[in-house]
């Protein structure tokens, strides 16, 4: 998968989401996505009504450079093909070994769809795997809340309703989707493009303990376990990880009609993208030196370039 990553100096939160509900004044309220699920539903209320008012900018921080190649192009024109359209498959795996792009892909597609593709980061660093995990659904609603005011408004009004000596993690994920996902939706009925959640390296909460395989297992039948058409097509969600036989397994059980899956490693066009990638690069250092010649670099040189990439993500800072 030859995609060229272009990475600013902001850095990704882990187990953060990308949009506004990842802000300052947010992460003031839920200094950690391993918080989110411990909150009391009413505190939950509190933050969603705030975030749904503070709308900050969205700032992208990982993302393709636009004119690598037809591998980029295709890639992310078919995600917001799929993203749009209610018709096709509520459900997408996007599978690919560690570095072929599945991150930056995604972060290309939030940016294409502000305020409605939100992605959670999945991470094992702090050794809280099992926690985040349970932080997914929550943190999703949040940032959820925080770019659609009317849906914020919405889950605000009916986590209200909601005994106050609950707690998010006292509820099962089904309970958790259902109550901070879908009921707003059903509430407003109004049409719309889909909302689109990501969770971004799901397999790194199956590497602490074998116990999290049960917590996967449970957040993957919540999310991806019935058809998410009954929500009127409003909800679609991006499953990204490595290979993973439990995460492999679950999406096999899912009905053709309602899930896809894409490949990185499959995709086609890999070596023009990689060697236009570096033509182009390579050749602003000609352009800017006075030594070299101008049929620098040569393309023997650039060839085995091509070669020793093997389709991987080449990074540059910026």
């Amino acid at each position: 998968m030859a995609m060229f990553l272009v990475e600013s100096d902001s850095k990704s939160t882990p187990g953060s989401s990308r949009e506004p509900s990842a802000g300052r004044e947010i992460e003031s309220l839920v200094p950690s996505a391993e918080n989110a699920a411990k909150l009391p539903v009413p505190e939950l209320a509190k933050i969603i009504c705030y975030a749904a008012a503070v709308r900050q900018t969205h700032e992208p921080r990982l993302g393709y450079d636009s004119k690598c190649g037809r591998t980029y192009t295709e890639r992310l024109g078919a995600l917001r093909h799929w993203a749009d359209d209610p018709a096709i498959s509520s459900i997408l795996r996007l599978h690919g070994q560690s570095g072929t792009g599945k991150t930056a892909l995604v972060d290309s597609l939030a940016d294409n769809l502000p305020g409605l593709a939100h992605v959670f980061r999945c991470t094992n660093e702090s050794g809280q795997a099992n926690q985040m995990i349970k932080s997914i659904i929550p943190t999703l609603a949040i940032a959820m809340a925080s770019s659609d005011t009317m849906l914020g408004e919405a889950l605000a009004t009916f986590l209200r309703q909601v005994p106050h000596d609950w707690a998010v993690e006292k509820l099962s994920y089904q309970e958790q989707f259902d109550m901070l996902i879908c009921e707003p939706k059903r509430f407003l009925r109004v049409a719309g493009k889909p909302h689109v959640f990501v969770i971004d390296g799901l397999e790194q909460c199956l590497q602490s303990s074998s116990a999290n395989l049960d917590e996967v297992r449970d957040i993957l039948r919540a999310m991806v376990g019935r058809p998410l058409l009954n929500l009127f097509s409003l909800v679609k969600v991006i499953v990204v990880s490595q290979p993973d036989p439990v995460i492999e397994r679950h999406f096999r059980k899912l009905h053709s009609s309602h899930s896809g899956k894409i490949v990185m490693e499959e995709l086609p066009h890999i070596n023009d993208d990689v060697r236009n990638y570096l033509f182009r690069t390579l050749g602003k250092i000609t352009s800017s030196s006075r030594i070299l010649p101008h049929e620098w670099p040569p393309r023997s040189q650039v060839e085995t370039l091509v070669q020793r990439a093997n389709g991987f993500v080449i990074y540059s800072n910026c």
